[in-house]
Parts: C-alpha cells; sequence; structure tokens
C-alpha cells in the first residue's frame, strides 16, 4: 500500500465531504433559512412570566408571549424592555434592551 496516495486522497476526500456540507448550509440557508430584510422594528414593554436557564418568557403588553436570551439578571414579575424585529419573511424575533445587571 502506497502510504502518500493514502493520505492524499483521505485529506481529499474531507475537503470534498466539508465543501459538500457548506454547499448544503448554504442552499438550506438561502431557501429557508433566511429571514430576509427587516421591515420594521419597535420597542415593547412586558413582564417577566417564568425564568429559565437560558431565557425569559415575558408577556407583552399586547398579551403576546415572546421567548428572549438572558442577557440581563431580572425575576419574575420585573416588568422590562424588548425590542422586537420583523423580517420580510413574516418572522419575528424579540430581544432584551440591556438594562439592569448583566447576567452571569
Amino acid at each position: 500500500m502506497d502510504w502518500n496516495a493514502f493520505i492524499r486522497n483521505h485529506r481529499l476526500a474531507r475537503a470534498i465531504a466539508l465543501s459538500v456540507l457548506l454547499a448544503g448550509f448554504l442552499v438550506w440557508w438561502r431557501l429557508g433559512g433566511d429571514p430576509g430584510p427587516v421591515r420594521a422594528t419597535r420597542e415593547l414593554s412586558g413582564v417577566i412570566e417564568s425564568v429559565h436557564e437560558k431565557v425569559y418568557l415575558v408577556r407583552l403588553d399586547s398579551g403576546q408571549t415572546v421567548r428572549v436570551l438572558r442577557s440581563v439578571s431580572a425575576k419574575a414579575g420585573d416588568r422590562v424592555r424588548v425590542t422586537g424585529t420583523t423580517y420580510a419573511s413574516g418572522g419575528e424575533s424579540f430581544f432584551l434592551l440591556e438594562t439592569g445587571v448583566p447576567a452571569d
């Protein structure tokens, strides 16, 4: 067995496999994962309903309940401000405004 040829082909196979995976991800992102351009951004307020390990459940003043990542320390019942972003695809994302004590 020629070890140099085996190693060369093995590296080539890994490079091709990585390229195929990356190309597949890019196709998926373009067809289904890309939310599109931002249509609107608004500032909302609400109350934290429950605290989980990495997220807060926030009930907005409109009655909608959203999940936001824990970027600040807060407890259930605290009033918070949230930024809501609407995308061309119709999707929405919500983030806490940086107020309070940074989360650990």
